[in-house]
């Protein structure tokens, strides 16, 4: 479905609580940061969801999450294909805006967690976008085509092309991601492709469901894993 999105109007919407402190803004431009958007980011001691919507992504507040990441991190992606639905897209990093949403970029452009893990990392890598915007299709507006056993590719910033084998497609409640999974920080390496899905609200223009195709390396994956 493509249904005309409001501006602004986001793949996941990330309700922030401060537990002990009080939740403040700060510029993403002034902490340094290289996302799209250049809007402020807020900082908080947990996230926690909202009632139906909210999409926690870690524990944790954002200054020590820059911190660690800024030792982790070496290498950022800088574009996503996946060949069984056509996608060729760039990849931007972002974190979360000034209105405690994740900082989807614009309709052809796809954002990539920055203070999570990157792609082939421990880990799961999170990369977002949108299924339509503006009444345009979003770079991932075919994301729930994809089936075990598709390959995704994703270019680096160093040049290195990675390679990732598509494991699972699912659609999951907004109020019911599992967070904790979809944007953990170690373990062994995924990638977690994330955009809307389900039933469009057009009042509050957005979707009530979130579709999440999880890929891991290619080299990891056997054909047996797949069809197990």
């Amino acid at each position: 479905m493509n249904h005309p999105v409001a501006h602004g109007a986001i793949v996941l919407a990330i309700a922030l609580a401060s537990v002990g402190s009080i939740v403040t803004a700060q510029s993403d431009r002034a902490s340094g940061a290289t996302g799209g958007s250049g809007r402020a980011m807020l900082e908080s001691e947990a996230f926690v969801p909202a009632s139906g919507t909210g999409v926690p992504v870690r524990n944790g507040s954002i200054e020590s999450d820059q911190a660690a990441a800024a030792a982790r991190v070496t290498r950022h992606p800088t574009q996503v294909q996946v060949g069984a639905i056509g996608l060729e897209a760039p990849v931007i990093p972002v974190g979360v805006d000034d209105k405690s949403q994740f900082d989807v970029p614009i309709a052809t452009t796809v954002g990539w967690y920055r203070y999570g893990s990157a792609p082939g990392q421990p880990g799961a890598s999170v990369l977002a976008a949108h299924v339509d915007y503006n009444g345009d299709r979003g770079a991932f507006y075919d994301l729930s085509k994809l089936k075990p056993g598709d390959r995704v590719t994703v270019k680096m910033d160093d040049g290195a092309t990675l390679q990732f084998t598509v494991t699972g497609v699912y659609e999951v409640q907004k109020h019911e991601l599992p967070a904790e999974e979809l944007f953990r920080k170690d373990g062994t390496p995924v990638l977690n492709l994330i955009t809307c899905g389900g039933t469009f609200n057009p009042q509050k223009h957005s979707y009530n469901a979130n579709v999440v195709v999880t890929a891991e390396p290619a080299d990891a994956v056997s054909a047996q894993s797949l069809t197990a």
